[in-house]
């Protein structure tokens, strides 16, 4: 019996220390475009992203140089945010349930803009909305769209949808902000541009 739990403790650190050289020599930068471009199509922003690293214990994803452009509705020289880096810290097993718990997500030394336009519409309320088609010029005619069709009742009886077809689940256990700066820019009620620099925020849930 004493020589099982020698066999199994030896087999764990194998695997253990597999897992370090793993992590240690995978190189998360070969996705560094397919990562960034996911993103642009999240927010419906352009982002720009530095160096990466993929950390195991715990299991951790860590970006230097991030920043998000801001709308070009209302600013096209500052970004909406720049950050020193970002450090997001996950669980690893509901990643095998398809479940994204994370356990902190740390933004070291962050700059935001805020920006609220002559329409009272803030920068950050367009992130990860889709364009919007852009209204007509005067003299230009819309065209004209067809009559709509009756639709048949939906079937109360249709096939409910399967484990596969529901969505990922997500929770955010702790956001951390670390000497951070935000400006605020008021274009409805015409005030300067105020900075606030300094900001240490923890929040958890």
């Amino acid at each position: 019996m004493r020589k099982l739990g020698i066999v199994i403790l030896v087999i764990i650190v194998i695997l253990v220390v597999a897992v370090a050289i793993f992590a240690a020599t995978f190189d998360v930068n070969r996705y560094h475009g397919v990562i960034q471009s996911e993103l642009e199509h999240r927010l419906d922003r352009k982002v720009t992203l530095g160096n990466m690293s993929l950390g195991i214990f715990p299991p951790r994803f860590r970006v230097q140089n991030l920043t998000i452009s801001d709308d070009p509705n209302f600013d096209k020289v500052k970004p909406f945010l720049q950050a020193q880096e970002l450090d997001v810290s996950v669980k690893l097993l509901p990643l095998l349930h398809k479940s994204v718990e994370i356990n902190s997500l740390n933004l070291q030394r962050p700059s935001v803009e805020l920006v609220k336009n002559a329409q009272g519409v803030w920068n950050f309320s367009t992130l990860g909305a889709n364009p919007q088609a852009a209204p007509p010029q005067p003299g230009q005619t819309q065209p004209s769209r067809p009559a709509p069709q009756s639709k048949p009742a939906p079937s109360t009886t249709g096939p409910k949808p399967g484990p596969t077809e529901s969505k990922q689940q997500f929770s955010l256990g702790e956001l951390a902000i670390t000497d951070g700066q935000v400006a605020v820019t008021d274009q409805q009620n015409r005030k300067p541009r105020t900075v606030y620099d300094h900001i240490n925020v923890t929040l958890t849930d």
